[in-house]
């Protein structure tokens, strides 16, 4: 989404980023620890023995132990159809520094989180952001709690008018 809104302005007229990061250029190999590591740990997981068990543990710990049970259960499922090759694909291309992409961006963000966000750190990047935190919920308001969700989105796209 970062990219897309810094690539194309014309295009994207505003952006909202769920429950995403912000951080420079990972070290992938995972010597340096932080987000690198993190990646790097995760790649790991879906390239060794278990590697469908892994993906599906990793996956289910994503959902807050609040969310409905058959929400959660479906969105794995779901996710379980993706092959190990893309899953691991996607993970290598978060090796990038999100910090640099948002620098370019002009376009009004929503960054809505399921956890604290820090603000004084998002906004030295991201010219024109405005915060939201949903409660009750994991990786995925979007599923899990889609009513605070979608009220903080509609406010946004409100004041953009």
């Amino acid at each position: 989404t970062l990219e897309l809104a810094r690539s194309y302005p014309g295009l994207v007229q505003a952006a909202v980023l769920i429950d995403t990061g912000l951080y420079p250029q990972p070290d992938m190999t995972g010597r340096s620890g932080g987000f690198g590591a993190v990646l790097h740990a995760m790649i790991n997981q879906l390239t060794g023995p278990d590697a469908k068990d892994a993906f599906r543990r990793m996956y289910e710990g994503f959902f807050s132990p609040h969310c409905d049970p058959a929400t959660a259960r479906a969105a794995v499922e779901d996710a379980m159809r993706t092959p190990l090759e893309v899953a691991i694909a996607e993970l290598e291309a978060m090796g990038v520094s999100t910090e640099e992409i948002a620098d370019g961006i002009g376009q009004p963000v929503l960054w809505l989180t399921a956890t604290r966000a820090d603000q004084d750190y998002i906004l030295r990047h991201l010219k024109d952001v405005r915060f939201g935190q949903v409660v009750g919920s994991g990786h995925f308001p979007q599923l899990e709690v889609p009513e605070q969700t979608n009220g903080m989105i509609a406010t946004f796209l409100d004041q953009l008018h």
